[in-house]
């Protein structure tokens, strides 16, 4: 992945991991999350997730608060519209501003021409903001960021045995990124909403100057039938980073 503070690509690996029957239960249901470092909050999140005819509509926005802001200021947000049945994205729209780091940009998938169309509004301080348009070619098992992580969370994790992994294409930006999970069992954790059994799995992806080992963040998400992405959790060089689930309405 590039650039960005890693607690924001914690933060999304978490939100958007929400069940597939849950946004069938609801027209509409936000979940907040809080980020922190060790034992200090760096920032929160926000996920809204809306049913609007044969898509899902998805919207997360992650910020950094308190001193983090004069430090390394951080507002990211992204809106997705996934299709209800595959799961397969049909527009995205990305907006990131991270210290003098901007970018916005718009993704719409056709997937009955196997491309995907971008629109590309860049910004940094040495320079004006302009326009690029771009085509790629889709590949095989291919999601964009909020979709990728709705395909993996509507797999059946009850029938998983510990080792099992599945795997995608991940489009982000202007590249693909090799993307999954890899299950590891149940366990209990102690949450704001008191203990809760849990479906263990680590995050797998491409390893990076961040993430320099393969088994490195790791997610919760509840066993009963709401599955609540509960918390993940980074390994880092000095600590680690969490973000948790700390209120649904």
């Amino acid at each position: 992945m590039k650039r960005g503070p890693i607690f924001c690509m914690c933060l999304l690996f978490t939100v958007v991991i929400v069940n597939a029957q849950s946004f069938l239960e609801k027209d509409q249901e936000t979940f907040m999350y809080e980020i922190k470092y060790g034992w200090i909050k760096i920032g929160e999140a926000q996920l809204v997730h809306k049913r609007k005819g044969s898509v899902i509509a998805l919207d997360v926005l992650a910020y950094t608060t308190g001193i983090i802001n004069w430090i390394a200021r951080l507002r990211d947000s992204i809106h997705t519209e996934i299709d209800k049945i595959t799961y397969k994205p049909r527009f995205s729209f990305m907006n990131r501003s991270e210290g003098k780091y901007q970018r916005k940009q718009e993704d719409h998938f056709d997937f009955d021409m196997d491309s995907v169309y971008i629109s590309v509004y860049e910004t940094k301080a040495d320079k004006r903001g302009h326009t690029e348009h771009e085509s790629y070619h889709l590949r095989d098992s291919t999601f964009d960021m909020l979709s990728s992580y709705m395909y993996l969370r509507s797999q059946p994790w009850e029938t998983f045995n510990q080792g099992d992994s599945v795997m995608l294409n991940m489009f982000y930006e202007d590249e693909y990124y090799t993307f999954g999970i890899e299950y590891v069992g149940i366990e209990e954790i102690e949450t704001e909403f008191g203990p809760q059994t849990c479906h263990k799995a680590y995050i797998l992806f491409p390893i990076s100057g961040t993430f320099p080992e393969k088994y490195m963040v790791k997610v919760w998400v509840t066993v009963d039938e709401r599955k609540w992405p509960l918390r993940v959790e980074a390994k880092m060089k000095f600590g680690r980073a969490v973000c948790e689930l700390v209120e649904i309405y």
